[in-house]
């Protein structure tokens, strides 16, 4: 059991983030791609939006990924990002939220309910990505340590490879509402973190796999 490695799940360099706090506590980690985030080639409305941003009294993105999509974009027509204060009056406020194709209409429908008139920009995919042979015997046979899934998307993905043992494995997720879906799934022990960050997550996963070690120290896994 030691020497089986984390299944981590989050991709690009937030994924490096995390290996290297997971690795840190000397836990081996193997990444699984599960999911490709592509931004979306520029529109007309696109275009139109970002020319005319500052009619927005407020940008809300709902991903890291959104944010860099929205970067770069201010990049090309801003000199620089717009400022942003409190969410909760927002009668009559132009609010542009920037995200992904799909995703949960929460936000958008909370900010409305506030009075905001909220215009939504779809500025990138995400395409879920067929794990490798290897990596479907693995979860499979629940030949890991634990499982670290922050995404509701990518644990419904991923769901149909695991099966039986794999249903008895650790499985790290960072709200209630995964960890709710996970039993939905068949997931017989997920275990929620505090939240999303590296640190959060992490410090789940070494209470799930050393009880023993669960005082671990957050500002050190900061520092790392």
């Amino acid at each position: 059991m030691a020497d089986q490695p984390v299944v981590i799940t989050r991709p690009g360099e937030r994924g490096d983030v995390l290996a290297a706090a997971i690795e840190a506590c000397g836990l081996p980690v193997m990444r699984l791609e599960s999911l490709r985030l592509e931004a979306l080639p520029e529109t007309p409305e696109q275009r139109a939006v970002w020319l005319d941003i500052d009619q927005f009294r407020r940008v809300v993105v709902v991903s890291p990924f959104a944010a860099e999509c929205l970067a770069d974009a201010l990049d090309r027509y801003w000199p620089q990002l717009p400022l942003g204060s409190s969410l909760q009056c927002l009668v009559g406020e132009k609010s542009l939220l920037v995200a992904g194709e799909g995703g949960r209409a929460l936000l958008a429908e909370t900010l409305a309910a506030r009075g905001a008139q909220v215009t939504r920009l779809t500025v990138y995919r995400r395409t879920p990505l067929l794990p490798s042979h290897d990596m479907q015997r693995r979860l499979s046979q629940g030949n890991f340590r634990a499982l670290v899934v922050s995404s509701g998307e990518i644990l419904e993905h991923l769901a149909r490879w695991c099966k039986g043992a794999a249903l008895n494995q650790p499985l790290i997720v960072s709200s209630t509402r995964l960890a709710t879906l996970a039993s939905k799934l068949g997931f017989r022990a997920p275990v929620v973190a505090s939240g999303a960050t590296p640190t959060a997550l992490t410090v789940a996963l070494t209470a799930a796999c050393h009880p023993q070690e669960a005082d671990v120290d957050q500002d050190d896994l900061e520092k790392g």
